[in-house]
């Protein structure tokens, strides 16, 4: 069997099914590398659908220990619950890491952009997401503040930001966190 056999056989079983168990049961029912079939149907069925806590269940009590280990180190490492607390506690960290010196400039960046913009700028920042602002607003504090500015280079590089990228998503982040808080 080969993967230009048994990938395209598997995708069309997926995009004809409705349900997780369904895309498994086209692909097993395939002539061919079957095991091969149901397993890359059923992972992307799993992506789109998710499986049923019946048949996870009837497939955990049926794995070994050390697959059964597998198991749930791969739960704990992608369970959006898990993911979120790892996100806020990361947010903690970060936070932690700024000095109040570097914060309070940070937060003087703030106002004076937002005395140079408009009211309607800072309502797109609000509901923006800090990755999604990295070539325009994360560009122009780059060139604005941190090429220009040692000092506050130097403040970063204490708080263990090292690359103007992330630094300017530091800022970002505070920028939407405090309009989120004050307007």
């Amino acid at each position: 069997m080969t993967c230009q056999g048994s990938v395209p056989e598997a995708i069309i079983c997926f995009l004809q099914a409705d349900c997780f168990e369904e895309a498994v049961r086209l692909a097993v029912s395939l002539d061919g590398d079957s095991d091969t079939q149901a397993a890359i149907a059923g992972s992307i069925a799993a992506a789109r659908y998710g499986v049923p806590e019946k048949i996870k269940a009837e497939v955990i009590k049926r794995l070994p220990d050390d697959l059964l280990a597998v198991y749930y180190r791969f739960d704990e490492e992608t369970n959006p619950v898990k993911i979120a607390q790892h996100v806020r506690e990361y947010e903690e960290e970060r936070r932690g890491r700024i000095s109040p010196q570097l914060f309070a400039f940070i937060i003087e960046c703030l106002g004076k952009w937002k005395s140079e913009t408009s009211a309607d700028v800072w309502e797109v920042l609000r509901n923006a997401e800090a990755i999604d602002c990295h070539h325009g607003l994360g560009m122009w504090i780059r060139n604005t503040y941190l090429w220009k500015n040692e000092k506050l280079q130097a403040e970063f590089f204490d708080a263990g930001y090292y690359h103007v990228d992330d630094m300017s998503n530091v800022m970002i982040e505070i920028w939407i966190e405090e309009l989120n808080k004050t307007e």
